[in-house]
């Protein structure tokens, strides 16, 4: 498994109330980040893992690797897109891989925790999945990577074909990956729908935070945005961390609603 860093030339802020520019947790460092997140990807049988940052190109080696010389990047939001082989389904029925995903963080104030805070993603999620209230298609569908820059499953495509990348066929491969995060999703319908609206408002409330119906109908118009704060609810109201089977059975129902 290679972990390779690519270049973000801009961040484009989440719409809504999400929390942004908090200080990095106390006993963070880059060997235990990365340790955790190598533990992760393990779990899921990740391969052509990215982390896509704000470091300037002349900070990355050509391995994709960050020089030792690198300079903080312009900003601390990351980017993480890896395609998971993991299979998941139910006995008797054919597995399938869980294919491209994609996390996104932009809470701390430095690049390396939002990386940590990925990787703590990661490995709540797989404990939702073990304990079995939520399958795994149902889990990892909100992180799914549709995206022209999905990763692809195999490492390296031309590996094992007798054939190797030009530099130039890599480079534009990469400027193809440069580009920001494109959160730009469909406008708001003009008239809401009270149900939807009181069930976005209770997710917000599950996930601690503000349940202003603008942030509601923020919610409404951009399915990104919904399911993150449907997985900031389920972390928050899960019985395994913290929360009870009543809350999560009001937050599973509150996502039934926006899902119709």
């Amino acid at each position: 498994m290679t972990i390779r860093f690519r270049s973000l030339s801009s961040w484009t802020p989440i719409p809504g109330a999400w929390r942004n520019g908090l200080r990095m947790p106390g006993k963070l460092n880059y060997p235990s980040i990365i340790k955790r997140f190598e533990t992760e990807l393990s779990e899921l049988k990740a391969s052509n893992v990215s982390i896509e940052s704000g470091h300037s190109s002349d900070d990355l080696r050509l391995d994709g690797h960050l020089k030792q010389t690198a300079k903080p990047p312009r900003f601390p939001g990351v980017i993480v897109r890896l395609y998971a082989d993991v299979s998941h389904g139910t006995p008797g029925d054919a597995k399938k891989p869980l294919g491209p995903l994609w996390f996104h963080c932009n809470t701390y104030d430095d690049w390396q925790a939002n990386l940590w805070a990925i990787a703590m993603t990661m490995e709540r999620l797989r404990a939702i999945a073990a304990y079995g209230t939520a399958t795994e298609a149902e889990i990892y569908a909100l992180f799914a990577d549709d995206s022209p820059r999905a990763s692809e499953r195999d490492e390296d495509p031309t590996e094992g074909s007798g054939k190797k990348q030009s530099r130039g066929s890599r480079a534009k491969q990469s400027t193809a990956n440069n580009a920001g995060p494109d959160f730009r999703r469909p406008a708001p319908p003009r008239s809401e729908d009270p149900v939807k609206l009181n069930a976005a408002r209770t997710l917000l409330r599950e996930a601690a935070e503000d349940d202003d119906p603008r942030f509601a109908k923020i919610m409404l118009g951009d399915p990104a945005l919904a399911k993150r704060v449907f997985v900031a609810a389920t972390m928050k109201a899960h019985p395994d961390l913290d929360g009870t089977d009543n809350r999560m059975r009001t937050v599973k129902e509150a996502w039934e609603v926006l899902s119709q």
